[in-house]
């Protein structure tokens, strides 16, 4: 995962606002709150392919942390579609401090297309098929 977690490997970024209380008693961003970070970029993530975030449910996720965050800092998430299925779509994203190339944390995130009334995995779309094959 981290071979490919370079910044000039990401061609769509979100920029996070950090607060005050994200921080623990130790002084640096609490573990729990990186992966809020990477949620409140992958919601904006799915709203560029042009398809309602309430289609996917999230199946699993996996977080590297490689490096303490402080506060101030700027942050930046980098995201792309890794690898995409008949049902379900891997999203790769990694946390970048201020202009650091390399990155702070990494996620894998597997995501399942779902329709929640009949409570039933569905097919990938084919405008996120369209997103994939146009970003790669």
């Amino acid at each position: 995962m981290k071979d490919s977690a370079s910044k000039n490997n990401f061609k769509s970024f979100e920029s996070i606002e950090m607060r005050w209380v994200d921080l623990d008693s130790l002084g640096h961003v609490n573990n729990a709150v990186i992966v809020t970070y990477f949620e409140t970029a992958r919601a904006k993530f799915v709203q560029k392919w042009g398809v309602s975030k309430m289609m996917f449910i999230l199946a699993s996720i996996k977080v590297d942390y490689i490096q303490q965050i402080n506060y101030p800092n700027n942050l930046i998430v980098g995201q792309k579609i890794k690898k995409i299925g008949k049902k379900s779509l891997t999203v790769h994203s990694a946390l970048f401090i201020n202009d650091n190339t390399t990155p702070a944390a990494i996620a894998e995130v597997i995501l399942v297309a779902f329709d929640y009334t009949k409570q039933l995995s569905i097919k990938i779309p084919n405008q996120v098929k369209d997103f994939y094959s146009k970003n790669l």
